[in-house]
């Protein structure tokens, strides 16, 4: 096989499928990449056995074939190449020569019939998003994954389609997100759910441009497939009963009250310097009126901060890890949010004002009595 291509369209495509490649493995075709030139098209392929990712790259074919070469020696090789058009052509003995304007490297080769195929998928359910809200919706759920892992199906995200919207949910057990958005649902059935791993999540939020461009997503019976762009990337889907989110939140609650975003994170970090990640202090949060003091006490000393509340508050005083409330935060894309409360032993739920496109539900931390 031979094909031409430029350095900056070959390093970006084989640094995103080697996310999809084993960095240990007994069986060296598994630390690899499998580049096919067929059909006029070049294809870069990394499969891990969980997570696959191919690229379609714009290249000049001259000669057709499949080899698989080493992810991380093939990566090295041409990040540091000029920035100049790239040669790769092997021979019949198995070596792979890349070239670059007076720079030579001879490699060893594997054969591609030795790399696993990605498996086939009988469609399913298929639906169509835009990159920009399918980006956000991970982005704005991801944190609240379980990293638990004798509970599978909660280390990933559930995506439960209800006509022509779709709800992305995360949970971890002390903390729930939801973001919503509206999506073209073009399968038989109106309604269905499946989970998605965090893990194959992240890289799908990398592929995500910030546009209007759509991503396709097509559901088998255990396997999913992202296709945008010239890119797909296919995983197997988590199997199990995922929590019913629609039952967790709290239906009413005592009091709401409306704060800017930004001015809270501020407080919360201030507060929480002196909490230590071995021993995790809670913070302590007091809604007096129209104020909202953060406190925290640990062995190291004290701090407080206060925060205005744009709407009056019924007395209540309440503990939260500092990073469980940072996180739900941060994933807020407005300047101003809505807390939901009911008593000292009830969740906090954040939401944007008059809206329920996002929702992020945080379980409290019971205080020491003073």
């Amino acid at each position: 096989m031979k094909f031409v291509c430029e350095k900056s369209v070959l390093l970006t495509a084989i640094t995103r499928t080697s996310w999809a490649v084993a960095s240990k493995s007994s069986v060296p075709v598994m630390e690899g990449l499998l580049l096919d030139c067929s059909f006029g098209e070049l294809k870069i392929t990394g499969y891990d056995l969980s997570t696959g990712i191919k690229i379609t790259v714009p290249a000049d074919i001259k000669e057709d074939g499949q080899v698989v070469i080493n992810a991380k020696i093939l990566t090295d090789i041409v990040r540091l190449f000029p920035d100049e058009p790239i040669t790769f052509q092997t021979d019949e003995n198995m070596f792979a020569t890349i070239t670059c304007k007076n720079v030579r490297h001879e490699i060893v080769c594997l054969s591609a019939k030795d790399f696993p195929a990605l498996p086939d998928i009988e469609k399913k359910f298929f639906l169509s998003l835009a990159q920009s809200d399918l980006k956000q919706m991970i982005s704005q759920t991801i944190f609240a994954i379980s990293g638990d892992i004798s509970k599978p199906v909660l280390t990933g995200s559930l995506f439960d389609v209800e006509g022509e919207k779709l709800t992305v949910v995360s949970v971890d057990g002390v903390r729930l997100s939801f973001r919503t958005a509206k999506i073209e649902n073009e399968s038989e059935e109106e309604n269905f759910s499946f989970v998605v791993p965090g893990t194959t999540l992240k890289e799908v939020e990398k592929f995500c441009a910030d546009s209007d461009e759509e991503v396709s997503i097509c559901v088998g019976k255990k396997h999913i497939i992202f296709t945008l762009g010239g890119s797909m990337i296919i995983s197997r889907i988590l199997e199990g009963d995922f929590l019913n989110y629609k039952n967790a939140v709290p239906k009413v609650n005592a009091f709401k009250v409306r704060v800017n975003r930004r001015d809270l994170i501020t407080a919360i970090e201030r507060v929480s310097i002196l909490i230590s990640e071995r021993i995790n202090d809670p913070i302590h949060l007091n809604f007096e009126e129209k104020k909202l003091y953060i406190s925290c006490r640990t062995t190291l000393g004290s701090s407080q901060d206060e925060c205005q509340l744009l709407d009056a508050a019924e007395t209540l005083r309440i503990g939260f890890n500092h990073r469980y409330i940072l996180e739900a935060l941060r994933a807020c894309p407005n300047d101003e949010v809505e807390l939901e409360l009911n008593t000292h032993v009830s969740p906090i739920i954040i939401t944007p004002p008059g809206s329920n496109e996002y929702l992020h539900l945080v379980l409290p931390v019971r205080l020491k009595e003073r």
